[in-house]
């Protein structure tokens, strides 16, 4: 049986994902050939959304792409002992998270992402920070579809029409970016201006406020990806927003 699919989940890991065993034991950084033998594991890069995850707490988890018209999962990992699973989506090109890509592939990406959510009733709660490790036995593992999807072809199982708004979850997923990135922007434009900072001060008003924002989700993203959103924002404004600029 080809491994395409997990060969593809395994190359995007990041260099160093935080991993686990027992979330009760809480949840460690380790380089990736040490994380790759724990039970979970964190499954996108820092700045990409490269595996879209749905935490399916039902029984029969694993086969819900096919009794609720979504596209078959790349990969799902199931319990063993209670038939709930993971099943995953790989995307290519991934999703760039970090606002300097594109805000309208963002916000497509969060539609998408949802779109999938709802017709899965997969859990709306799921930090998508850690996943079951299909590299781990404890999990009954398998690929169904070996090639990773475009965006276009998993929306193809969506109606994404006006008619369905609102397309975006702020509080799920990639819909969190697009809440930080739009919120903290805004208070930023406004912001710079009482004082013209140098820029690590910037910086750290910066991240303080998108951390601000942030906390109020019912899970948060985590803050290495808090502060790569704060540092791009506070990089922009701080070349573009000067009180020369403002005076000219």
């Amino acid at each position: 049986m080809s491994n395409q699919a997990l060969d593809y989940f395994n190359q995007n890991l990041p260099r160093k994902p935080y991993c686990t065993d027992d979330f009760c034991c809480g949840v460690r950084i380790l380089p990736q050939a040490q994380a790759i033998l724990k039970r979970y594991i964190q499954h996108n890069p820092p700045h990409s959304m490269v595996v879209f995850a749905y935490d399916l707490d039902y029984q029969g988890g694993a086969i819900g792409w096919d009794e609720r018209g979504c596209p078959p999962f790349n990969i799902s990992a199931m319990s063993r002992d209670t038939a709930t699973a993971h099943g995953y989506y790989i995307v290519n090109p991934g999703v760039r998270t970090a606002p300097d890509g594109s805000m309208a592939a963002l916000k497509y990406g969060a539609a998408v992402q949802r779109g999938i959510r709802v017709k899965l009733g997969a859990d709306p709660n799921y930090g998508n920070l850690l996943c079951k490790n299909p590299n781990h036995a404890d999990w009954q593992v398998t690929q169904w579809r070996h090639k990773p999807y475009t965006l276009d072809e998993l929306a193809d199982y969506l109606d994404l029409s006006a008619a369905n708004a609102p397309l975006i979850e702020s509080t799920y997923g990639l819909g969190r970016n697009c809440t930080i990135f739009e919120k903290t922007r805004k208070w930023a434009y406004r912001a710079i201006r009482r004082g013209w900072p140098a820029f690590a001060q910037w910086f750290a008003a910066c991240f303080e406020r998108a951390m601000g924002y942030n906390v109020q989700f019912p899970v948060p993203l985590s803050e290495p990806e808090v502060k790569a959103i704060a540092k791009s924002i506070a990089k922009w404004t701080h070349k573009r927003f000067t009180e020369k600029t403002f005076a000219e």
